[in-house]
């Protein structure tokens, strides 16, 4: 499996690996959706550091933009840090957000495990929003 889902407190942590597809975005999107944990979720952190090849379309990240929005419709209180170095996993995030409305979860992009973790356990009145 090219991904794997950590559970958390309150929380999601994904790491995936290798090549990451559009399909393995969309399942492990389910997977978390599909959970009855997901409605105590204050937060995912994906973990992109590891993937080795982006094979993910943009009609594949327009679906899991549209999903995450659907989604955070009845959990508004989760946000996302998405953990990427590599041009394809930063340009993978960049289109995420091309599709993501102002009604979705607030995401920011990291370098590090840690900062990604320091952002999404830090009082939220610190971070506002991105205009």
């Amino acid at each position: 499996m090219p991904y794997m889902i950590e559970w958390r407190e309150r929380g999601v942590y994904w790491t995936y690996t290798g090549t990451l597809t559009g399909e393995d975005l969309l399942q492990s999107n389910f997977e978390i959706y599909g959970d009855e944990r997901f409605d105590d979720l204050t937060y995912q952190i994906v973990n992109l550091l590891e993937v080795d090849k982006v094979d993910v379309s943009e009609n594949h990240m327009r679906k899991v933009a549209h999903l995450d929005m659907a989604a955070a419709r009845s959990n508004k209180r989760i946000r996302i840090a998405v953990v990427a170095r590599t041009p394809e996993a930063i340009a993978l995030n960049t289109l995420y957000e091309k599709y993501v409305s102002g009604d979705s979860w607030p995401s920011r992009l990291f370098e590090t495990v840690e900062e990604a973790e320091a952002w999404i356990h830090a009082p939220r009145d610190l971070y506002p929003p991105e205009q």
